[in-house]
């Protein structure tokens, strides 16, 4: 529709109208003469008016759709950028963090929440501000993708993130002015971050590490077995009605996999914000017998949850259940505080409630009178702490 030509004939008709109002008001034009001009042009605005309406929302439409098409293809980028594999960071000119990936939680075992609005010098190392600084300057000299640099970080676990390359972009206005930075990290990863467990080496070499955010599914290969490195695994399985049943827990060193089970149905998930863990064929731990035998003890540790977990779900009220839960969780993930045993995971009432085979109201109403007894109390970060 070309708006000006529709202004045009708009301003054309209402001034014909003007005409015809001054025309009505002259007492020496007669008014029957006046009717059959009025009709027309009343006529013709219709039509105008019509032709419009249909115009506008032909317009309307193709706009809706071209809205669609941009927001599909903002969506696209969007899931790009929370998906990829390597660490992106947004930030201000200043280099205040706006916006994270996933990797990029993963990389600073923090939630996003956590890092946006923090600087990344607060992140650094001190010997690596004064190099970060730097480059950082760089921005103003117009290079439109600066050479990566390496830098270290502290993780919030006290331990270092060592030689990470790291370079950004300039995000620019219409007026050229530096308003943003995209960051982009990636992490040197060497077998040595895993070589204090109790993997040998030489599976390390056949193996492949693994990453999951708290609430992922591991997808389980039936030829595989998996060992944690990093965090704590929810192993579960479901009910015939369709509840899922908590069958262990899987922390540091820690095996699993469906050829270690007798369960059809057999769920891995992310209980932890960083877990990491290794994966390997089956074959290469049934055809050495001295694997097997390393694999043993933890085998057995499994199986001791098992029988404590069955203990649990074999007692009748829903109290003795939740304070059983309590304990066999403070056994398995339990931190020393100065008040008592802090859980390291931090669980909704819900999964404490389809781990004693509960309701969650039910679950809820038992922890609050925990709570008044002075058995338990929650923290800032919504961890349980069981008091001494």
């Amino acid at each position: 529709m070309d708006i000006d030509r529709f202004v045009q004939r708009v301003n054309n008709m209402s001034s014909r109208l003007e005409v015809l109002s001054k025309d009505a008001n002259d007492s020496f034009v007669p008014r029957l003469e006046l009717l059959p001009s009025a009709f027309k042009e009343l006529g013709i605005a219709a039509q105008e008016l019509q032709i419009a309406a249909k115009e506008l929302h032909k317009q309307q439409q193709q706009l809706m759709a071209a809205q669609a098409i941009i927001a599909a293809e903002r969506q696209r980028y969007c899931d790009l950028f929370e998906f990829a594999f390597e660490s992106y960071i947004v930030t201000d000119d200043k280099g205040k963090i706006q916006e994270v990936n996933r990797a990029a939680t993963l990389l600073f075992e923090l939630a996003s929440e956590d890092l946006v609005g923090k600087n990344l010098t607060d992140l650094l190392t001190e010997e690596s501000c004064q190099h970060f600084n730097y480059n950082l300057a760089r921005k103003y000299q117009k290079i439109k993708f600066t050479p990566p640099f390496k830098v270290n970080f502290w993780l919030p676990n006290g331990k270092r993130l060592n030689n990470v390359d790291i370079n950004y972009i300039t995000i620019c206005d219409e007026r050229e002015q530096i308003v943003g930075l995209r960051w982009l990290l990636r992490e040197n990863v060497q077998r040595q971050s895993i070589s204090g467990s109790s993997i040998d080496d030489e599976i390390l070499s056949n193996s492949y590490k693994d990453r999951y955010y708290k609430g992922e599914l591991i997808p389980i290969n039936n030829q595989e077995i998996y060992q944690v490195c990093q965090g704590v695994v929810k192993l579960s399985t479901m009910s015939d009605t369709g509840e899922e049943v908590l069958v262990g827990l899987a922390s540091s060193s820690m095996p699993f996999g469906a050829s270690i089970t007798s369960l059809d149905i057999y769920q891995a998930t992310a209980l932890t914000n960083n877990v990491e863990l290794v994966r390997f064929p089956l074959t290469q731990w049934l055809d050495c017998p001295f694997r097997v035998q390393k694999l043993v003890p933890k085998l057995t540790s499994r199986l001791l949850q098992t029988e404590l977990l069955l203990h649990i779900s074999g007692q009748r009220r829903v109290k003795h259940r939740l304070h059983y839960l309590l304990q066999f969780l403070k056994q398995e993930i339990g931190q020393p505080v100065t008040q008592g045993t802090r859980l390291s995971v931090r669980f909704t009432h819900e999964e404490l409630a389809s781990a004693c085979c509960a309701t969650r109201v039910t679950t809820t109403r038992q922890l609050n009178k925990l709570k008044e007894q002075g058995m338990i109390s929650i923290d800032n970060e919504h961890h349980i702490i069981l008091l001494k």
